[in-house]
Protein backbone atom coordinates (compact mmCIF):
# COMPACT_ATOMS: atom_id res chain seq x y z
CA UNK A 1 0.00 0.00 0.00
CA UNK A 2 2.75 2.35 0.99
CA UNK A 3 4.40 1.69 -2.51
CA UNK A 4 1.14 2.49 -4.65
CA UNK A 5 0.84 5.52 -2.49
CA UNK A 6 4.37 6.32 -3.35
CA UNK A 7 4.01 5.76 -7.14
CA UNK A 8 0.71 8.16 -7.06
CA UNK A 9 2.66 10.53 -5.88
CA UNK A 10 5.29 10.41 -7.84
CA UNK A 11 2.54 10.60 -11.19
CA UNK A 12 1.15 13.87 -9.47
CA UNK A 13 4.71 15.20 -9.33
CA UNK A 14 4.67 14.69 -12.74
CA UNK A 15 1.46 16.39 -13.67
CA UNK A 16 2.86 19.20 -11.96
CA UNK A 17 6.35 19.56 -13.66
CA UNK A 18 4.21 19.22 -16.96
CA UNK A 19 1.69 22.04 -15.84
CA UNK A 20 4.34 24.28 -15.14
CA UNK A 21 6.31 23.47 -18.27
CA UNK A 22 9.60 23.05 -16.08
CA UNK A 23 11.79 21.72 -18.89
CA UNK A 24 15.04 23.47 -18.55
CA UNK A 25 16.57 20.43 -19.45
CA UNK A 26 16.76 18.18 -22.62
CA UNK A 27 13.72 15.60 -21.05
CA UNK A 28 10.86 16.52 -22.44
CA UNK A 29 8.57 13.31 -22.57
CA UNK A 30 9.05 11.82 -19.14
CA UNK A 31 9.44 8.05 -19.06
CA UNK A 32 6.80 7.01 -16.36
CA UNK A 33 3.56 6.01 -17.54
CA UNK A 34 0.04 5.29 -15.59
CA UNK A 35 -1.66 2.93 -17.65
CA UNK A 36 -4.55 1.02 -15.71
CA UNK A 37 -1.99 -1.48 -14.02
CA UNK A 38 -0.83 2.16 -12.17
CA UNK A 39 3.10 0.11 -12.94
CA UNK A 40 5.59 2.29 -13.79
CA UNK A 41 6.88 1.48 -16.87
CA UNK A 42 10.67 1.40 -17.38
CA UNK A 43 12.38 1.15 -21.07
CA UNK A 44 16.05 0.38 -21.59
CA UNK A 45 17.05 0.07 -24.82
CA UNK A 46 20.97 -1.47 -26.03
CA UNK A 47 22.83 -2.55 -29.29
CA UNK A 48 24.07 -5.78 -28.83
CA UNK A 49 22.40 -9.32 -29.16
CA UNK A 50 20.43 -11.22 -26.30
CA UNK A 51 23.36 -13.47 -25.83
CA UNK A 52 25.48 -10.89 -24.59
CA UNK A 53 26.55 -9.78 -21.09
CA UNK A 54 24.94 -6.76 -21.26
CA UNK A 55 21.33 -8.46 -21.93
CA UNK A 56 21.97 -11.24 -19.30
CA UNK A 57 22.60 -8.71 -16.36
CA UNK A 58 19.20 -6.62 -17.32
CA UNK A 59 17.63 -9.55 -17.46
CA UNK A 60 18.55 -10.51 -14.50
CA UNK A 61 17.77 -6.48 -12.86
CA UNK A 62 14.05 -6.56 -14.38
CA UNK A 63 13.36 -9.73 -12.41
CA UNK A 64 15.03 -7.97 -9.46
CA UNK A 65 13.04 -5.10 -9.96
CA UNK A 66 9.25 -6.88 -10.19
CA UNK A 67 10.04 -8.50 -7.14
CA UNK A 68 11.06 -5.45 -5.13
CA UNK A 69 8.19 -3.55 -5.76
CA UNK A 70 5.43 -6.30 -5.79
CA UNK A 71 5.57 -6.08 -9.69
CA UNK A 72 4.45 -2.21 -10.14
CA UNK A 73 7.59 -1.93 -11.82
CA UNK A 74 8.49 -2.76 -14.91
CA UNK A 75 11.52 -2.84 -17.12
CA UNK A 76 10.89 -3.56 -20.36
CA UNK A 77 13.93 -4.03 -22.57
CA UNK A 78 14.85 -3.19 -26.47
CA UNK A 79 18.07 -5.09 -27.51
CA UNK A 80 19.56 -5.67 -30.86
CA UNK A 81 19.27 -1.96 -31.70
CA UNK A 82 15.21 -2.18 -32.22
CA UNK A 83 15.43 1.16 -30.85
CA UNK A 84 18.67 2.23 -32.85
CA UNK A 85 21.77 0.94 -33.56
CA UNK A 86 23.58 3.69 -32.77
CA UNK A 87 24.74 4.36 -29.00
CA UNK A 88 24.97 7.94 -29.09
CA UNK A 89 21.90 8.32 -30.39
CA UNK A 90 20.48 6.22 -27.92
CA UNK A 91 21.72 8.15 -25.24
CA UNK A 92 20.22 11.08 -26.83
CA UNK A 93 16.65 9.51 -26.92
CA UNK A 94 17.31 9.14 -22.93
CA UNK A 95 17.55 12.69 -22.18
CA UNK A 96 14.74 13.62 -24.20
CA UNK A 97 12.32 11.00 -22.73
CA UNK A 98 11.95 8.22 -25.23
CA UNK A 99 13.78 5.37 -23.68
CA UNK A 100 14.48 5.53 -19.56
CA UNK A 101 17.87 4.09 -19.40
CA UNK A 102 20.57 2.83 -21.84
CA UNK A 103 23.16 0.79 -21.38
CA UNK A 104 26.67 1.78 -24.13
CA UNK A 105 29.76 1.17 -24.64
CA UNK A 106 31.48 3.84 -22.41
CA UNK A 107 34.37 4.67 -25.81
CA UNK A 108 31.15 7.20 -26.30
CA UNK A 109 31.39 9.26 -22.74
CA UNK A 110 34.03 11.42 -24.17
CA UNK A 111 31.05 13.21 -25.79
CA UNK A 112 29.55 14.35 -21.98
CA UNK A 113 32.70 13.41 -19.75
CA UNK A 114 36.14 14.23 -21.27
CA UNK A 115 37.61 12.58 -17.97
CA UNK A 116 36.23 9.87 -19.11
CA UNK A 117 38.67 8.62 -21.84
CA UNK A 118 40.72 7.60 -19.80
CA UNK A 119 38.48 3.86 -19.45
CA UNK A 120 39.43 4.02 -23.23
CA UNK A 121 43.04 4.14 -23.05
CA UNK A 122 44.48 1.00 -24.70
CA UNK A 123 46.21 -1.42 -22.13
CA UNK A 124 45.30 0.44 -19.27
CA UNK A 125 43.78 -2.79 -17.56
CA UNK A 126 45.31 -5.50 -16.32
CA UNK A 127 42.65 -7.78 -15.96
CA UNK A 128 39.13 -8.55 -15.00
CA UNK A 129 39.92 -7.50 -11.09
CA UNK A 130 41.61 -4.37 -11.70
CA UNK A 131 38.66 -2.95 -14.03
CA UNK A 132 35.95 -3.76 -11.70
CA UNK A 133 38.22 -2.37 -8.92
CA UNK A 134 38.54 0.77 -11.61
CA UNK A 135 34.78 1.29 -11.95
CA UNK A 136 33.25 0.44 -8.57
CA UNK A 137 36.04 2.71 -6.63
CA UNK A 138 37.32 6.22 -6.67
CA UNK A 139 37.63 6.75 -10.59
CA UNK A 140 34.10 5.36 -11.09
CA UNK A 141 32.57 7.33 -8.40
CA UNK A 142 34.61 10.50 -10.24
CA UNK A 143 33.47 9.74 -13.29
CA UNK A 144 30.04 9.01 -12.78
CA UNK A 145 29.60 12.88 -10.94
CA UNK A 146 30.98 14.56 -13.79
CA UNK A 147 28.45 13.10 -16.06
CA UNK A 148 25.70 14.19 -13.23
CA UNK A 149 26.93 17.83 -14.95
CA UNK A 150 25.07 16.52 -18.58
CA UNK A 151 21.92 15.06 -16.70
CA UNK A 152 23.39 11.50 -17.40
CA UNK A 153 23.60 9.07 -13.81
CA UNK A 154 25.41 6.15 -13.75
CA UNK A 155 23.13 3.23 -12.21
CA UNK A 156 26.20 0.92 -12.16
CA UNK A 157 29.40 0.18 -14.58
CA UNK A 158 28.72 -3.03 -16.96
CA UNK A 159 32.37 -4.25 -18.93
CA UNK A 160 33.15 -5.80 -21.93
CA UNK A 161 36.03 -8.57 -21.96
CA UNK A 162 38.74 -8.16 -23.83
CA UNK A 163 38.73 -6.72 -28.02
CA UNK A 164 40.55 -8.10 -30.18
CA UNK A 165 40.61 -7.26 -34.37
CA UNK A 166 39.10 -9.24 -36.93
CA UNK A 167 39.75 -8.97 -40.32
CA UNK A 168 38.03 -10.16 -44.10
CA UNK A 169 41.04 -11.36 -45.41
CA UNK A 170 44.34 -10.76 -44.33
CA UNK A 171 45.17 -12.04 -41.08
CA UNK A 172 47.00 -10.06 -38.24
CA UNK A 173 50.15 -11.59 -36.32
CA UNK A 174 52.31 -8.53 -35.99
CA UNK A 175 52.19 -4.98 -36.04
CA UNK A 176 53.12 -4.46 -39.78
CA UNK A 177 50.07 -6.42 -40.62
CA UNK A 178 47.82 -3.91 -39.45
CA UNK A 179 49.57 -1.29 -41.38
CA UNK A 180 47.14 0.31 -44.15
CA UNK A 181 44.09 -1.54 -42.85
CA UNK A 182 40.94 0.08 -42.60
CA UNK A 183 39.51 -1.00 -39.19
CA UNK A 184 35.73 -0.07 -37.61
CA UNK A 185 36.37 1.58 -34.62
CA UNK A 186 33.67 3.05 -32.09
CA UNK A 187 32.76 7.15 -32.40
CA UNK A 188 35.52 8.37 -30.16
CA UNK A 189 38.49 10.23 -30.23
CA UNK A 190 40.66 7.32 -28.51
CA UNK A 191 39.43 4.44 -30.54
CA UNK A 192 40.97 6.59 -33.21
CA UNK A 193 43.86 7.90 -32.11
CA UNK A 194 44.90 4.33 -30.77
CA UNK A 195 44.61 2.79 -34.28
CA UNK A 196 46.73 5.52 -35.80
CA UNK A 197 49.62 4.74 -34.26
CA UNK A 198 48.71 1.37 -34.66
CA UNK A 199 49.07 2.23 -38.01
CA UNK A 200 45.63 1.73 -38.99
CA UNK A 201 42.71 3.64 -40.73
CA UNK A 202 40.48 4.00 -38.24
CA UNK A 203 36.57 4.09 -39.74
CA UNK A 204 34.46 5.58 -36.78
CA UNK A 205 30.71 4.40 -37.73
CA UNK A 206 27.57 3.00 -35.93
CA UNK A 207 27.39 -0.82 -34.76
CA UNK A 208 24.30 -1.58 -37.08
CA UNK A 209 26.54 -0.06 -39.69
CA UNK A 210 29.36 -2.79 -39.27
CA UNK A 211 28.47 -6.30 -40.94
CA UNK A 212 27.42 -4.72 -44.32
CA UNK A 213 30.47 -2.64 -44.23
CA UNK A 214 32.57 -5.57 -44.07
CA UNK A 215 29.97 -7.54 -46.69
CA UNK A 216 30.39 -4.88 -48.85
CA UNK A 217 34.41 -4.18 -48.73
CA UNK A 218 33.93 -1.26 -47.45
CA UNK A 219 36.26 -1.83 -44.29
CA UNK A 220 38.93 -4.90 -44.03
CA UNK A 221 37.77 -5.36 -40.05
CA UNK A 222 36.49 -4.23 -36.92
CA UNK A 223 37.74 -5.06 -33.38
CA UNK A 224 35.03 -6.90 -30.67
CA UNK A 225 35.42 -9.31 -27.98
CA UNK A 226 34.23 -12.87 -28.36
CA UNK A 227 30.65 -12.14 -26.94
CA UNK A 228 29.97 -9.22 -29.70
CA UNK A 229 31.84 -11.20 -32.95
CA UNK A 230 29.47 -13.72 -32.02
CA UNK A 231 26.33 -12.76 -31.39
CA UNK A 232 26.53 -10.13 -34.63
CA UNK A 233 28.08 -12.96 -36.90
CA UNK A 234 30.76 -10.97 -37.55
CA UNK A 235 33.09 -14.05 -38.21
CA UNK A 236 30.60 -14.83 -40.93
CA UNK A 237 32.38 -11.97 -43.01
CA UNK A 238 35.88 -11.60 -41.46
CA UNK A 239 36.90 -14.70 -39.92
CA UNK A 240 40.31 -13.86 -39.17
CA UNK A 241 40.87 -13.01 -35.55
CA UNK A 242 43.42 -11.43 -34.08
CA UNK A 243 44.16 -11.76 -29.99
CA UNK A 244 45.12 -8.49 -29.35
CA UNK A 245 43.43 -7.88 -26.04
CA UNK A 246 43.99 -4.10 -26.97
CA UNK A 247 40.70 -2.72 -25.02
CA UNK A 248 38.58 -3.79 -21.95
CA UNK A 249 35.73 -1.89 -21.85
CA UNK A 250 33.57 0.30 -19.37
CA UNK A 251 29.91 0.57 -20.20
CA UNK A 252 27.62 2.57 -18.14
CA UNK A 253 23.96 1.76 -17.51
CA UNK A 254 23.03 5.06 -17.64
CA UNK A 255 19.22 7.08 -16.68
CA UNK A 256 17.88 10.81 -16.81
CA UNK A 257 19.30 12.19 -13.67
CA UNK A 258 16.06 14.59 -13.87
CA UNK A 259 13.94 11.57 -14.38
CA UNK A 260 15.70 9.62 -11.71
CA UNK A 261 15.09 12.46 -9.00
CA UNK A 262 11.19 12.76 -9.37
CA UNK A 263 11.27 9.00 -8.16
CA UNK A 264 9.79 8.43 -4.75
CA UNK A 265 12.68 7.46 -2.78
CA UNK A 266 11.40 4.00 -2.10
CA UNK A 267 11.88 3.55 -5.82
CA UNK A 268 15.22 4.75 -6.19
CA UNK A 269 16.19 2.17 -3.84
CA UNK A 270 14.46 -0.46 -5.81
CA UNK A 271 16.09 0.44 -8.71
CA UNK A 272 19.57 1.02 -7.67
CA UNK A 273 19.06 -2.58 -5.50
CA UNK A 274 18.19 -3.82 -9.20
CA UNK A 275 20.85 -2.63 -10.90
CA UNK A 276 23.41 -3.93 -8.38
CA UNK A 277 21.92 -7.33 -8.95
CA UNK A 278 21.98 -7.25 -12.77
CA UNK A 279 25.84 -6.23 -12.22
CA UNK A 280 26.74 -9.09 -10.48
CA UNK A 281 25.15 -11.31 -12.70
CA UNK A 282 26.39 -9.93 -15.68
CA UNK A 283 29.99 -10.18 -14.46
CA UNK A 284 29.49 -13.71 -13.71
CA UNK A 285 28.17 -14.23 -16.94
CA UNK A 286 30.43 -12.94 -18.69
CA UNK A 287 33.56 -14.54 -16.74
CA UNK A 288 32.11 -18.03 -16.94
CA UNK A 289 30.46 -17.70 -20.89
CA UNK A 290 33.56 -16.13 -22.69
CA UNK A 291 35.63 -19.60 -22.84
CA UNK A 292 32.62 -20.98 -24.66
CA UNK A 293 31.79 -18.38 -26.71
CA UNK A 294 34.94 -18.50 -28.24
CA UNK A 295 34.54 -22.44 -28.86
CA UNK A 296 31.59 -21.44 -30.61
CA UNK A 297 33.37 -19.25 -33.16
CA UNK A 298 36.35 -22.00 -32.98
CA UNK A 299 33.41 -24.86 -34.55
CA UNK A 300 33.01 -22.05 -37.70
CA UNK A 301 35.83 -22.06 -39.39
CA UNK A 302 37.66 -18.71 -37.87
CA UNK A 303 41.44 -18.44 -37.98
CA UNK A 304 42.84 -16.94 -35.08
CA UNK A 305 46.75 -15.95 -34.54
CA UNK A 306 48.42 -14.85 -31.79
CA UNK A 307 50.54 -11.32 -31.60
CA UNK A 308 54.15 -12.28 -31.55
CA UNK A 309 55.39 -8.31 -31.08
CA UNK A 310 53.10 -7.41 -28.22
CA UNK A 311 55.35 -5.12 -26.43
CA UNK A 312 55.35 -3.16 -29.95
CA UNK A 313 51.86 -2.72 -29.71
CA UNK A 314 52.45 -1.44 -25.95
CA UNK A 315 55.22 0.90 -27.32
CA UNK A 316 53.26 2.07 -30.26
CA UNK A 317 50.25 3.27 -28.54
CA UNK A 318 52.20 5.52 -25.76
CA UNK A 319 51.45 8.86 -27.55
CA UNK A 320 47.83 8.26 -27.27
CA UNK A 321 48.74 8.48 -23.31
CA UNK A 322 50.84 11.89 -23.75
CA UNK A 323 47.73 13.04 -26.63
CA UNK A 324 45.22 12.77 -23.73
CA UNK A 325 46.78 13.32 -20.76
CA UNK A 326 46.04 17.03 -20.26
CA UNK A 327 42.50 16.41 -21.27
CA UNK A 328 41.60 13.33 -19.09
CA UNK A 329 44.52 14.33 -16.14
CA UNK A 330 47.84 12.43 -15.20
CA UNK A 331 46.60 12.29 -12.10
CA UNK A 332 43.77 10.27 -12.82
CA UNK A 333 45.29 7.98 -15.38
CA UNK A 334 47.77 7.38 -12.61
CA UNK A 335 45.06 6.70 -9.98
CA UNK A 336 43.73 3.82 -12.47
CA UNK A 337 46.92 2.45 -13.27
CA UNK A 338 48.31 1.75 -9.62
CA UNK A 339 44.66 0.41 -8.12
CA UNK A 340 45.80 -2.75 -7.19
Amino acid sequence: MKLRQCLLSLFIIFAVFAAAGCSGSPVSKPVPEKPSTEKVIIKVAHTTSTDYPYHIGLQEMAKSLSAKTAGQAELQIFPSGQLGGNELELVKMMQLGDISMTVVNGAILSEFSPKAEVFNLPFIFRDYNHLYKVLDGEPGRIISADLEKKNLKVLTWYVNPERYIFTTKKPVSSLPDLKGLKIRVTQNPVASATFSSLGAVPTPMSYGELYPALQQGVIDGGENDWFGIRGMKFYEVAPQIALTGHFMVACPLLISLQWYNILTPELQKALQESANDGTTAMRRYMEQNLAQARQDLESKNIKITKIKDIEAWHKAVEPVYAKFETQIGKDLIDMVKNIQ
